[in-house]
């Protein structure tokens, strides 16, 4: 390999790589604002909500959109769409005079966000030879982690020393930067005849229409009541919506999603286990402060510090994962990973009022472990099965089940966690309930992450990656 080659290669990892940090940080640095909005614009709680929601509302509905778009049309133009996009509404954010707008130009970053998640991994598997891209998609999760890690401390010191406004700014010289590598270093490939056959309006509509109800149904279903009327039709309307959309995908010669590929077990077993990881780490992520905070009775920056642990373990040992899938199976790497997983869940369910801390921080590292083998190990297996056709779509699709997964983990595991309290399980509630009832909740949770994790070990144990071949 030459060095002008590899030095190529390099820039095209930094170039992806860029792109999940600025998501990722976008989706974590915008909450330490909420408060600052409602001043800033003299808006209430709810209004100020919806800057979260409808970003991620934009990009979940719309990734199997753009995956298909970047199968068409080819990977690269949709990137760079994306990044100028993203970064447009990035100063369009800044220069927001009322919340409304705001609010507005928060969904067109997530239009931006959803190009770049649909069309990462296509390049990823167009631009880079088999032989590194377990370490690239090893790198690249590492990227991400920092900028999820990073988004609360970073923006806080924004606000605290410059303005809110300049948690939309940071985004514009790296999306600046990345137009310009992507300008020197990726030649747009033409699609193949499979990919740019005609595009499914009617299925994209059912598709947008269909995720953005269940993915609002998953984000205000708590707070609505899942019985209440308005839950009810909501999902009633999602149901409808999206088996219209199978209904039409199994019908239609040039389909948004070909459902033949959900045929292969090994490659559906991949997307599941996926789905299942993401609902065990977000499903205890969201009730981790609330074990420290109500039962060990910490202080919130004594759990933030404890909290730290597992995603620098992550960090750290994300281009470890690569490696080893590089070098050996990613199924195997995967196997490792849920091992780790049960283990970590196993331990959860003995905390208590009297847990050591050097077994909590130890149980966080073998978590941590899991989490950093799994996310880059899955990401090479299910990628493995994608052509230059259905990169895209096949990337879309994964970004879309992540975000998914982690809806449906914090609501089941709050559901699990709180069944049996009185009342409606508010915070202000929870601080005045026994520490025996909220650990007798947080066991509860864990027996819940234990039999997910070990339904992930098992469908690890069915999935498969193909051979590695130049694509």
């Amino acid at each position: 390999m030459t060095m002008k080659t590899q030095r190529r290669q390099i820039l095209t990892i930094v170039t992806i790589a860029l792109a999940i940090f600025m998501t990722n940080l976008d989706t974590s640095i915008v909450n330490i604002a909420l408060p600052t909005f409602v001043k800033t614009f003299n808006a209430d709680t709810g209004v100020v909500s919806r800057v979260v929601l409808v970003y991620l509302l934009a990009m979940v509905s719309l990734l199997l959109v753009f995956g298909r778009i970047s199968d068409r049309i080819g990977a690269v133009r949709v990137f760079a769409w994306g990044y100028g996009v993203f970064s447009l509404a990035s100063l369009l954010c800044a220069l927001s005079p009322t919340i409304g707008w705001l609010i507005a130009f928060r969904f067109l970053q997530g239009v931006g966000s959803a190009m770049l998640l649909a069309s990462w991994g296509a390049i990823t598997v167009q631009y880079l030879p088999p032989e590194i891209r377990g370490r690239a998609f090893g790198m690249i999760t590492v990227f991400g982690g920092v900028g999820m890690a990073i988004g609360a401390p970073v923006g806080g010191f924004l606000i605290r020393w410059l303005s809110w406004e300049w948690i939309f700014l940071v985004n514009i010289p790296p999306g600046l930067a990345a137009l310009l590598l992507i300008r020197l270093i990726l030649n747009d490939k033409k699609p193949s005849s499979e990919g740019s056959s005609r595009f499914d309006l009617s299925g994209a509509i059912l598709s947008i229409a269909g995720i953005f109800c269940l993915f609002l149904l998953l984000n205000t279903g708590q707070d609505l009541g899942w019985l209440s009327w308005e839950t009810l039709v909501m999902g009633l309307v999602a149901i409808a919506l999206l088996g219209g959309f199978w209904y039409r995908e199994t019908h239609c010669d040039s389909p948004l999603l070909n459902l033949k590929i959900f045929s292969k077990k090994q490659l559906l077993a991949g997307y599941a286990t996926t789905l299942a990881v993401l609902m065990i780490m977000m499903g205890f992520n969201f009730l981790f402060p609330f074990f420290f905070d109500f039962v060990r009775k910490l202080q919130p920056q004594q759990t933030g510090l404890l909290l730290m642990t597992f995603p620098l373990i992550s960090i750290l040992l994300s281009p470890v994962s690569g490696y080893l899938c590089d070098k050996g199976s990613p199924r195997n790497v995967s196997l490792t990973a849920l091992a780790c997983i049960i283990l970590s869940a196993v331990m959860f369910a003995t905390f208590g009022i009297e847990t050591s801390y050097l077994f909590v921080i130890f149980t966080f590292i073998v978590f941590g472990s899991g989490l950093a083998l799994f996310f880059t190990a899955n990401t090479a297996l299910v990628m493995s099965h994608s052509t230059a056709a259905t990169a895209g779509t096949f990337s879309a699709l994964l970004a879309a089940i992540t975000y998914l997964g982690s809806a449906l983990g914090i609501n089941f595991f709050e559901l699990i966690f709180s069944l049996g309290f009185p009342g409606t399980g508010a915070k202000d509630q929870l601080a005045n309930l026994p520490a025996e009832m909220l650990t007798r909740g947080f066991l509860n949770a864990s027996f819940f992450g234990i039999a997910l994790s070990l339904a992930g070990l098992f469908l690890v144990m069915i999935s498969r990656e193909l051979k590695k071949t130049n694509s």
